[in-house]
């Protein structure tokens, strides 16, 4: 009894050990499943080892580096969420439907909000008029947040924001210049009477029914000026279903099961182009939004068609614009598009406008997690970059 009692401690003793060093040897720089960096276990320095910070990153480290963390994480969230049935997980809400939402986000101070929507109309009039005293003519696109757009199938307890919505769209169009051609996304998506989804079940995307709509309204603009465009609908493509592996459905280790979405596109038709500083597909063949439209999120693109009487457009935008760049490809003579959460090298919107003469700039602030942040308004303007000045 004695050799088992010191056998089951020196196999605990060793299990211990065995994990605490592998812990220790974590080089992981990215949580996957969280989406997220992961805090690495910063260099021995005997002159730090008394102060709270270094302990704290030590602490940091030693969870983060932990030994089969992501499928830890994915077992919690299974229990939690499958077999508990928790309708929340960290900052993901699960509605009707299985429907994903973020974090809502709640306004406290409206008088602090107001001056902040003003702002923004401040600093994208100032940048419009730059872009349209060259010619171009400048479109604000504005994308609701999910919780907004799809609203319906919100759960019980998520609070409604789209009182808070529609006071920052009332206060922009109130203060935007007649330089800004400005287009309510979720005023079209609420006017749709399709059947189909208009964005992903366990992502914040707007998919390819809500695209559409989208790119229908740009083209109105479009064809003001160049009436001979070639519009495309999506009975031209030929759509297939896939199992969407969702940003937030990720984020709780992909527990969720949504069922298959329209997600990839196929041109019906020969479809002409090149992709300058590039490879990667327009429509690709994955089950992410990512690997479906444009192959992911680039700093710059620049693609060409042989349709010589057709518009040149200029995008700037997040994730959201992948979808519509894609879509937009038949219908102009030349694309090029900015993410300047990447781009560390252009100059502002309005100095590449200047500088590439575009007939149409599309501007597409959003993120699904800064709906209403002005500083990523300017940096959407390219105006946080290091290489463009205000």
């Amino acid at each position: 009894m004695k050799w088992i009692k010191i056998l089951f401690i020196g196999c605990f003793v060793a299990f211990i050990g065995f994990t605490g060093l592998k812990t220790i040897a974590g080089k992981e720089a990215k949580s996957l499943t969280e989406g997220r960096s992961l805090t690495q276990f910063p260099d021995l320095d005997y002159s730090e080892m008394t102060k709270d910070s270094y302990l704290s990153e030590v602490e940091n480290a030693f969870s983060d580096q932990l030994s089969s963390r992501e499928n830890k994480i994915h077992q919690y969230y299974d229990l939690t969420v499958n077999k508990l049935h928790m309708k929340y997980a960290g900052s993901v809400s699960i509605g009707k439907d299985n429907q994903l939402f973020e974090q809502p986000q709640v306004i406290n101070d409206y008088a602090a909000f107001d001056h902040e929507v003003k702002k923004i109309a401040k600093v994208v009039n100032k940048e419009a008029a730059k872009i349209t005293k060259n010619g171009a003519k400048f479109l604000f696109i504005n994308y609701p947040r999910k919780d907004v757009g799809a609203k319906q199938y919100l759960p019980s307890y998520y609070p409604d924001s789209t009182k808070d919505y529609q006071r920052y769209i009332r206060i922009l169009r109130q203060e935007l210049s007649d330089d800004v051609i400005f287009i309510d996304a979720n005023e079209l998506f609420q006017k749709y009477d399709g059947d189909g989804l208009l964005y992903y079940k366990t992502d914040h995307h707007v998919n390819a029914n809500g695209t559409q709509l989208v790119y229908d309204e740009v083209m109105k603009y479009v064809k003001q000026q160049f009436p001979a465009t070639q519009t495309k609908s999506l009975s031209d493509y030929r759509i297939k279903q896939k199992v969407v592996a969702g940003s937030f459905n990720r984020k709780i280790g992909y527990v969720v099961s949504a069922g298959k979405e329209e997600i990839t596109l196929r041109p019906k038709w020969k479809l002409k182009y090149k992709r300058l500083n590039s490879k990667a597909p327009l429509f690709g063949k994955g089950d992410t939004y990512a690997s479906a439209f444009m192959g992911g999120d680039y700093a710059y693109t620049d693609i060409t068609t042989p349709q010589k009487d057709a518009a040149k457009i200029m995008i700037s935008g997040s994730s959201y614009t992948n979808a519509l760049e894609a879509m937009i490809i038949p219908s102009c003579r030349e694309m090029i598009s900015y993410d300047y959460r990447y781009n560390t090298k252009s100059g502002t919107l309005a100095q590449e406008a200047a500088k590439q003469s575009p007939d149409y700039v599309i501007y597409i602030p959003n993120q699904s997690d800064a709906h209403f942040s002005y500083e990523t308004f300017r940096q959407h303007l390219g105006l946080s970059n290091k290489a463009g000045k205000e």
